[in-house]
């Protein structure tokens, strides 16, 4: 009972509180894309092939998974200095969902504080991190969909 106590007392949970910028500016909570919702966050930096990749195949989830429920969401942790390029890639003519960006890197030093990218999370309804996955390998988002759909249904 002891060790059980132990692993739900060190449970990560998203802060969605945290306000973080959108691609036109605009400030944004987590809360605002994700109460209440099963969530998808990948880390990345424009810069990163694997971090492409991840959001590449990420845009084929979510065009598969067309849930209510469900939020998927993009998160840059480049510097203002290299923005440019994470803003340039992160589009909404090539990513059709939320890209948010973390210059501070507060979230991301919270829930990835090795800081690889990317760097993927997925949470329950209520923000209990449920999956958390560094790097990305190619074919990897069926293995997030298979979990991503056990979610929704209430798993």
């Amino acid at each position: 009972i002891l060790a059980l106590a132990g692993s739900l007392a060190s449970a990560k949970v998203l802060p969605r509180h945290v306000a973080l910028k959108g691609l036109n500016g605009d400030s944004i909570t987590l809360n605002d894309l994700c109460e209440g919702k099963v969530t998808v966050i990948v880390f990345f930096k424009g810069c990163c092939v694997s971090s492409k990749k991840a959001l590449s195949d990420l845009t084929k989830l979510h065009s598969e998974i067309d849930s209510p429920g469900l939020s998927v969401i993009a998160i840059s942790t480049d510097t203002t200095r290299n923005l440019s390029q994470a803003k340039t890639y992160a589009s909404p003519s090539k990513v059709p969902f939320p890209v948010l960006f973390d210059t501070e890197t507060k979230l991301a030093k919270a829930m990835n504080p090795r800081g690889t990218h990317p760097y993927t999370i997925i949470t329950d309804r209520q923000g209990a991190v449920a999956f958390e996955k560094e790097g990305y390998r190619a074919g990897e988002w069926k293995r997030y969909k298979t979990r991503i759909q056990e979610l929704l249904k209430g798993n």
